[in-house]
């Protein structure tokens, strides 16, 4: 069988969605829609970043969870803002974001830890070949 098609996957975190889109439909890009095509894009509302102490990333960890219909969600937004600071604190993290899918009405927690990936790890996890750091 032929092997599979090179896939692009990245995740961004930007401060200014001005600079995204800039990012997206400039010259910069040219390059990923060149290789790979228009990929897929999901993006997200930023709710809480924090900065971890770890000096660099290996792998990713993509959480996500459904918000309820009637859930208290200023709570569970404290609630998850808390879990951050504490995943945050953790000498092997580098950052953790949470986000709101507004299509799909779900919370996503990004991890990015310094130590190799770990298949025990909640969510689903990845190995990180580049961390980009401008404005860190």
């Amino acid at each position: 069988p032929p092997p599979p098609p090179h896939l692009y996957s990245s995740v961004y975190l930007w401060s200014d969605p001005l600079q995204a889109a800039d990012f997206l439909l400039g010259e910069r890009f040219q390059k990923v829609l060149d290789s790979f095509g228009q990929p897929h894009i999901e993006s997200w509302l930023p709710l809480d970043v924090q900065r971890g102490p770890a000096q660099d990333a290996l792998s990713l960890y993509r959480e996500e969870w459904a918000l309820a219909p009637g859930a208290d969600r200023g709570q569970i937004l404290a609630a998850e803002k808390a879990r951050n600071q504490q995943l945050a604190d953790s000498s092997d993290n580098f950052a953790v974001f949470l986000a709101l899918d507004v299509q799909a009405w779900k919370l996503v927690r990004i991890t990015l830890s310094a130590k190799v990936l770990d298949v025990n790890h909640p969510g689903n996890g990845y190995e990180v070949f580049y961390l980009a750091r401008p404005g860190v």
